[in-house]
């Protein structure tokens, strides 16, 4: 229950954070004065669409991992740290509204993109994991019920798994 509690206040937390700082990036993108972006600001805005794509899947993660254990949370956790730590990094390098310009780490901005992009593959297959788990406990295989099949089999197996070196051999026959 204190997990379930910490996440829901994190995760809004993290989407108010990140659409602050979509919205800090675009100001700062914005105040571009010839319309051309250098290469910093095209990495800020990778890093501002690579968090506006993050942010939803994490988010259906936190819900669906709010009141159960699972093995996606490690996942949703390391994500979590990793967005506050990219809105602090922007909310440190980006100007504000009154257009103070703060030099940024350029390789610190690589990484946070690279970081990012590992995490959006993580959080896919998180999301795909939970979904196939979901699958497995409602008996759909390949988009078809199997339901006892399914359990049929999955009982089959741990009974064999029981008696295995107890008994004689096993065969069997399609």
């Amino acid at each position: 229950l204190l997990v379930g509690t910490w996440s829901l206040i994190s995760s809004e937390e993290v989407l108010s954070r990140a659409r602050r700082v979509s919205q800090r990036i675009q100001g700062f993108l914005e105040q571009s004065d010839d319309g051309s972006l250098s290469v910093e600001e095209l990495s800020l805005l990778g890093l501002k669409k690579r968090v506006e794509g993050l942010v939803p899947s994490l988010n259906f993660l936190l819900a669906q991992t709010l009141k159960r254990d699972s093995c996606v949370q490690q996942v949703v956790q390391n994500t979590q740290d990793l967005l506050f730590d990219v809105c602090s990094f922007v909310e440190r390098c980006c100007p504000d509204k009154s257009g103070s310009v703060v030099n940024f780490d350029s390789e610190l901005l690589e990484h946070y993109l690279n970081e990012l992009e590992f995490a959006c593959l993580s959080v896919t297959m998180a999301v795909n994991v939970l979904h196939a788990a979901e699958d497995v406990r409602m008996g759909v295989v390949d988009g078809r019920s199997s339901g006892p099949a399914l359990t049929s089999l999955l009982s089959a197996s741990q009974r064999i798994q029981d008696v295995y070196g107890h008994t004689g051999d096993l065969s069997a026959s399609p």
